[in-house]
């Protein structure tokens, strides 16, 4: 990653406490195998403060929203939710034939695999997947060698995301979790090189949902030396083609039939809600309805949609280094745009959901965003660790009963305001307490040269 300095994040013994540097070394004569169980605690050190963070925050959205139960006012909406449910429960998931959700399999097998009931399992699979998706966004902004202060950034932005979070826990019958822990993987596989966890992740996502084939276009972005590179493009095919077979071959194995009329009149119960809104899945006739109107007929309402109002502050922080960002955005433009054109395929009303595919490369994107307002504030990249749970609080603090899950953009602009109004004080907090303490500035040396670097 040529805008990164790699050598200054590389792991280093004198980060280490003396006492584990003690333990680590190893005597003349110790075995070969005395180093890797060092890095082995060293990583576990790392996995259990960022794991358990990141529990604690899903528990506290868990609180603050109203779950989709059975008996629930939202349960008996005539939602996607009903057709993941008969997935998990009719004898066999190849029974289900209303497109496109019965070519989503993945998550209904999961479910139909634990030994727990149908509500409880959904619950549990979509509780996992976005407890490891936060657990992924760490290790993906460490993969890109940012400093420890925005590796955490980014797993707190993770969980301030009203769409993937507070949305999901409450509708947890979907599959946009599992799909969010995917592309966390693919990324991370991506930006690491490694072709086959890669392959593996892309195939067993194209079970989730269609919409995990996105994420094929990072391994060639993120591996390729130059910008035509057919070397790159040959292997990015090659780890790709799985994925395409496992999608063909579900949609072969379990035909849609919305437009048969004798299998719709045999849907009953919790289905009969949805049958209105059943339509031919075909793209063009689709992309003729919803897709056309965004060309023809576009708004600065549609702009806020496919930006502020899914992504908030996020589509805000990464304006403050533009030129750094640039290359982080060509690597992530081909899965952008595709996020983006899943709206010309469906009403205006799901565009967040939707788009909101794309959240870990704005969070990303944020955290380079932030380490330049570090430096122009002269302040530690540390002192921005509370603004993503400020957010968050600020979601939260919506009537749960609410289903819109984010809060207005302009609170959350007003927020970012004054957080950056007090933290371009701390500079001067930082010298009158070494004055008042009785340290010369001097002593104190220059605040700038504290702040960690990130890029080069």
């Amino acid at each position: 990653m040529p805008y990164l300095d790699v050598s200054q994040f590389t792991p280093d013994d004198d980060d280490l406490p003396e006492t584990e540097l003690r333990t680590a070394a190893p005597a003349p004569a110790a075995p070969p195998l005395a180093r890797p169980s060092s890095a082995a605690r060293a990583a576990a050190y790392e996995f259990l403060p960022v794991a358990a963070a990141s529990l604690a925050l899903l528990l506290l959205t868990h609180l603050r929203v109203v779950h989709f139960f059975p008996g629930t006012e939202y349960y008996d909406l005539s939602w996607d939710h009903h057709n993941y449910i008969a997935m998990a429960t009719l004898p066999s998931i190849a029974d289900f034939h209303c497109s496109p959700f019965c070519w989503r399999i993945g998550t209904a097998m999961l479910v139909r695999l634990l030994p727990f009931g149908v509500a409880t399992g959904f619950l549990v699979v979509t509780s996992a997947a976005l407890w490891l998706t936060g657990v992924m966004m760490y290790y993906i902004a460490g993969a890109l060698h940012l400093s420890r202060p925005l590796r955490w950034t980014a797993m707190l932005w993770f969980f301030s995301s009203p769409w993937t979070i507070k949305f999901c826990a409450a509708d947890f019958w979907l599959c946009e979790p599992l799909n969010f822990l995917v592309l966390a993987l693919c990324i991370y596989f991506a930006v690491t090189g490694r072709d086959i966890p890669f392959l593996l992740t892309l195939a067993l996502g194209a079970a989730v949902k269609e919409s995990a084939l996105f994420a094929f276009p990072l391994h060639y972005t993120f591996n390729a030396r130059r910008p035509l590179d057919f070397r790159q493009l040959r292997r990015t095919a090659l780890v790709t083609l799985p994925a395409v077979a496992v999608l063909i071959g579900i949609r072969l194995a379990i035909p849609a039939l919305n437009d048969y009329g004798p299998y719709i009149a045999t849907l009953t119960g919790p289905l009969a809600a949805v049958k209105p809104t059943l339509i031919s899945y075909h793209y063009y006739p689709m992309f003729l309805d919803h897709g056309l109107p965004w060309f023809t007929h576009p708004s600065t309402d549609d702009l806020q949609l496919l930006t502020l109002k899914t992504f908030g502050l996020l589509v805000i922080l990464p304006l403050f280094a533009l030129r750094r960002n640039l290359p982080l955005l060509l690597r992530f433009s081909p899965h952008i745009a595709l996020c983006l054109f899943q709206v010309c395929l469906i009403d205006k009303s799901n565009t967040e959901r939707l788009v909101v595919l794309a959240i870990p490369e704005m969070i990303l994107m944020s955290l380079l965003g932030l380490h330049a307002l570090s430096h122009r504030l002269r302040i530690s990249p540390w002192a921005f660790l509370p603004l993503p749970l400020l957010v968050m609080a600020l979601h939260l603090e919506r009537d749960p009963r609410n289903l819109y899950p984010a809060a207005p953009v302009y609170r959350q602009v007003m927020l970012l305001v004054l957080y950056l109004a007090a933290a371009a004080q701390l500079p001067y907090l930082w010298r009158l307490t070494r004055r008042l303490s009785g340290h010369t500035n001097a002593d104190a040396g220059d605040l700038a040269a504290r702040v960690p670097q990130v890029c080069s």
